[in-house]
């Protein structure tokens, strides 16, 4: 269960996945994000991304506020998100 406060690594879409601390929960599958990023690959297996984290095999986009993404799958991520600061890259 997804509460605010937490740090999540949802899928929107097959090609749109994000990680990102939630800030609201707006309805069924819907929520807000802050400090949001996009993760478009790893050269990892997405078992040892999810044991590991972000590494500088990740290639990610920073997105900063969502303030309303609805997902089809959200899982609990206990990593550190990538710099805000940071506008595309890898670690």
């Amino acid at each position: 269960m997804v509460k605010v406060g937490d740090t999540v690594y949802l899928i929107a879409h097959a090609y749109f996945h994000y990680v990102g601390r939630v800030t609201a929960i707006l309805g069924v599958r819907r929520v807000a994000l802050a400090e949001a990023v996009q993760v478009h690959s790893c050269d990892r297996s997405w078992t040892e991304f999810f044991k590991d984290g972000f590494k500088e095999d990740t290639r990610y986009d920073v997105v900063g506020t969502m303030p309303d993404v609805g997902y089809a799958v959200a899982i609990e991520f206990r990593h550190p998100v990538p710099n805000v600061g940071r506008s595309r890259g890898r670690l």
